[in-house]
């Protein structure tokens, strides 16, 4: 199932990167893999991609009566939604994947790993996603890196979500302007090339800085966006 799956999710692999990569990367169970959809589940989240509205109608019943998905065409999540009879608010975002190699890293500032002493700073600081536990499970994981400038103050920090993706990027209103954000996106580009993943982030469509700061960094964004739901 996984060549099948794979096979499929190469039509668009810029699309389909997080799928890809929960494949790859995580080994995730696959639900469904034909020549007209991949369905895959990690955890508590399913990510799904059909090619029609009638594949999504037969592969919801597999993903429960409240799924926490993501969603790879605007009609699935109708699809989702109807079938199941459930109403989310619905996050878009583009993808943002760098296929290039290692980069030079600047050493303006020093990058180190964040401990669990932080969780109180990057909560106050980081308000997109994530409550008190999720930011702890972070910070113990070793997933959070901050930018500290000659005085040992932190600048801002950035690190990988619970699914491998490039995010949770925050620099000080102060710091802004220094190089913080690309020095720590090019340490964990190059972090993920290290351990053979591919470095890839979601950016809400609004989101014109990210955009622009990725593209500077050599990302390709997805022609079309990605939808996941936030529960309740």
């Amino acid at each position: 199932m996984k060549e099948k799956a794979l096979d499929y999710l190469s039509y668009d692999k810029i699309l389909n990167t997080d799928l890809i990569q929960q494949i790859v990367r995580y080994d995730a169970e696959i639900l469904y893999a034909e020549e007209d959809g991949v369905l895959v589940r990690n955890g508590g989240m399913y990510y799904i991609s059909t090619e029609s509205h009638k594949t999504c109608e037969k592969l919801v019943p597999l993903m429960g009566d409240d799924p926490y998905f993501t969603a790879h065409n605007d009609y699935e999540v109708e699809t989702i939604s109807r079938l199941t009879g459930r109403k989310w608010e619905i996050r878009i975002c583009y993808h943002a994947v760098y296929e290039g190699e290692k980069m030079p890293l600047p050493y303006e500032h020093e990058i180190r790993m964040l401990d669990t002493s932080y969780l109180r700073f990057v909560r106050d600081t980081y308000k997109t996603f994530g409550d008190d536990k999720y930011i702890s499970e972070r910070l113990t994981n070793g997933d959070l890196f901050g930018a500290f400038d000659e005085s040992g103050e932190i600048m801002g920090f950035c690190g990988h979500h619970d699914d491998g993706i490039l995010g949770m990027l925050e620099v000080l209103p102060m710091h802004r302007g220094k190089g913080v954000a690309k020095q720590l996106m090019t340490y964990l580009i190059n972090m993920d090339i290290e351990n053979g993943y591919i470095p890839y982030s979601q950016i809400y469509i609004t989101n014109e800085v990210s955009k622009a700061l990725h593209r500077k960094l050599g990302f390709t964004l997805s022609r079309t966006p990605v939808y996941w739901n936030v529960q309740n």
